[in-house]
């Protein structure tokens, strides 16, 4: 009697490790706008810190928007890079791949800057803004 009480505590025990031990535990998907950079802004959400305009912003609803396009292994895209002029327009960020280079102003339709390895140079050229890196000509504003 003792042993069949023994092999059904056994088997219970067996059958709750079995069935509790099998749950999948519930994973929560990320949060979108969860995380956050050290100014604040929201990069899940596409903004990212602009210098000239102090606050976070989202390049891609800039009113100056430079199309290219790449190709890579796989297909053909277009890459899109924002330009915010200062409210003096004597400076503007130019948000490309990752960096936000500040570019001043040679005239009013001519900037210009450089970084370690990188010369831009944004210029207004027969009515549509043209941004060249290191002297050739990458990206072109979109006339609608």
């Amino acid at each position: 009697m003792l042993k069949m009480r023994y092999v059904k505590q056994c088997l219970f025990f067996g059958a709750g490790i079995v069935f509790f031990g099998c749950a999948t535990p519930q994973i929560q998907p990320p949060i979108s706008g969860g995380d956050r950079d050290e100014h604040g802004c929201i990069p899940s959400a596409g903004y990212v810190w602009s210098e000239l305009g102090e606050d976070c912003i989202r390049p891609f609803e800039l009113d100056l928007q430079l199309l290219t396009s790449k190709t890579n292994d796989v297909s053909t895209y277009v890459q899109r890079v924002g330009v915010l002029f200062s409210s003096n327009r004597k400076q503007c960020e130019v948000f490309i791949e990752g960096k936000s280079p500040i570019l001043d102003a040679v005239d009013s339709f001519r900037y210009y800057g450089t970084d370690k390895f990188t010369k831009y140079e944004l210029q207004k050229i027969d009515n549509r803004w043209e941004l060249r890196i290191n002297n050739s000509a990458l990206y072109v504003e979109e006339l609608h």
